[in-house]
């Protein structure tokens, strides 16, 4: 191969990874529209907390579209056809829809019980507790997500039992996965704009190759 040829090939993988970058951008927008508008509209205060909740159902969902895309990428360097795009979107309303419920519900719960406890004298100690219970949860439900896109044709109940023992062997893992995704959720209100237009194809990535490293040693699934 000739330097013009390298050079042209080069080029063409850096000008494919941007337009991959910019698709997935653009459709973890879409798909996070209600939670996007909310953020850009409507004033931050802990008093819209519920509305943040509920429009953020779908932020589960599209962090599988995102990591499923990164995994296809990185193994196959190929795009997806509309048709593969719409069935793996599809695939991710089943797979990660009843993570979302159940995390989101569980960040109201720990919210409204922490503002509660907190006012209280001798319940002061359990806020630590229902923070650590929900990181937790969190960052199994990562976890799930990433095995379910390893292994898509295990069950769900093998996934959940494989995410929960992983979860725990590399418990330092599983917390370097979860602040990532907590820094991320706290950007979106911070910085709209450039978060969800720029930032979600980059934090797909670095979680998808933080989470390979659950396989790297042991047995895997």
């Amino acid at each position: 191969m000739n330097r013009k040829s390298f050079d042209n090939h080069y080029f063409y993988k850096i000008s494919q990874l941007i337009y991959w970058a910019l698709l997935h951008n653009l459709s973890f927008t879409l798909i996070n529209l209600p939670l996007f508008l909310s953020i850009s509209l409507v004033p931050f205060s802990f008093k819209n907390i519920f509305l943040y909740t509920l429009t953020s159902l779908t932020f589960f969902p599209s962090l599988f579209l995102l990591l499923h895309s990164v995994n296809t990428f990185d193994r196959l360097q190929l795009l997806p056809t509309p048709k593969e795009y719409l069935t793996t979107l599809f695939q991710s309303i089943k797979k990660a829809l009843p993570f979302s419920f159940i995390t989101n519900l569980l960040f109201f719960v720990v919210y409204t019980s922490i503002n509660y406890t907190i006012k209280t004298e001798q319940l002061k100690f359990f806020p630590p507790i229902y923070l650590l219970l929900f990181f937790f949860v969190f960052g199994i439900s990562l976890t799930y997500l990433y095995f379910s896109i390893r292994n898509p044709f295990q069950p769900t109940i093998v996934l959940l039992k494989t995410a929960f023992y992983f979860s725990i062997q590399k418990i330092y893992l599983t917390f370097i996965n979860t602040i990532l995704i907590s820094c991320f959720l706290v950007l979106l209100f911070i910085k709209p704009i450039l978060s969800f237009f720029l930032l979600p194809s980059i934090v797909a990535i670095i979680l998808f190759k933080n989470s390979t490293l659950f396989m790297t040693s042991g047995n895997r699934p």
